[in-house]
């Protein structure tokens, strides 16, 4: 559980760092506004993927709920942003497409027996 769950905060620092340089990147030469927006629920959704490392970390009571939600929500993000406007490289993509699902799937897994995985 560790484990993921530090492998969930370096995902989640790696997508923030990337979507805030891709950002600045956007602002400099000029993208639209819709861009921008876009980019900024990206920083959002990097930055709750973050929070739910660090609620898997810390073990609270609803961690895995926090980091099921955060994955979902990031998963949507990044899967919109690559089918509608794919600017963001494909390293980035693939990992903020790829590692929710994992992530998911690791909760759905430890699940057993109703006791969220955080909590063990």
């Amino acid at each position: 559980m560790k484990a993921m769950a530090m492998l969930t905060v370096l995902v989640g620092a790696f997508e923030t760092l990337n979507t805030i340089g891709e950002l600045r990147a956007g602002l400099q030469a000029g993208r639209g506004e819709a861009a921008s927006l876009v980019l900024a629920v990206a920083v959002l959704a990097a930055l709750l993927l973050l929070a739910g490392g660090v609620a898997l970390l810390v073990r609270t009571r609803n961690a895995a709920r926090v980091a099921g939600i955060a994955a979902a929500f990031c998963l949507l993000v990044f899967a919109g942003i690559a089918a509608f406007l794919p600017f963001l490289s494909i390293a980035a993509s693939l990992l903020g497409i790829g590692f929710p699902i994992a992530l998911m799937a690791f909760l759905y897994r430890d699940s057993a027996g109703g006791h969220p995985a955080a909590t063990r």
